[in-house]
């Protein structure tokens, strides 16, 4: 698990500092050193510290996992049986759900600004002000259903 945290520290350092390099000059007029160094210090320390022990809590998970799965099929072999069915249930369920995603996606492209992140949440001030965004009508129900249950 070191040597995976130490290889990933590596990739992600090398990133940074050929991203740095390459960064033309008017980058350095607007972006002081000390943020640069600050953010690059930071983000390495995070990967340096998070990795091994989300890594490790994987692992003892998955070991978990498997040996609560060996035990129960020892009692009762049907057990066995029922661990396919809702693993193939929940396979189904991720193609379903990615299925949908693209659909939704199909229908208005400007959802998605980069991979992953929806467009709207990227600015909650300017949704605030929008009455027709979804980031306010779901403030404002939530505002109408915090005041209601208060009351």
């Amino acid at each position: 698990m070191a040597t995976v945290a130490v290889e990933t520290a590596q990739r992600l350092f090398h990133g940074m500092i050929t991203s740095v390099f390459r960064a033309p000059v008017s980058f350095f007029d607007t972006t002081p050193s000390s943020r640069i160094l600050s953010r690059s210090s930071t983000d390495q320390s995070t990967v340096d510290t998070d990795i091994p022990y989300r890594l490790a809590g994987l692992v003892f998970a998955l070991i978990q996992l498997l040996s609560i799965i060996v035990l129960m099929s020892q009692a009762a072999w049907q057990v066995i049986l029922l661990f396919f069915v809702v693993l193939a249930i929940s396979v189904w369920y991720q193609v379903l759900s990615k299925c949908h995603l693209a659909e939704i996606v199909q229908q208005d492209p400007r959802l998605l600004d980069a991979p992953g992140t929806i467009a709207e949440y990227d600015k909650p001030s300017q949704l605030l002000q929008d009455s027709s965004s979804s980031f306010s009508k779901l403030v404002s129900e939530f505002l109408r259903r915090s005041s209601q249950s208060n009351s």
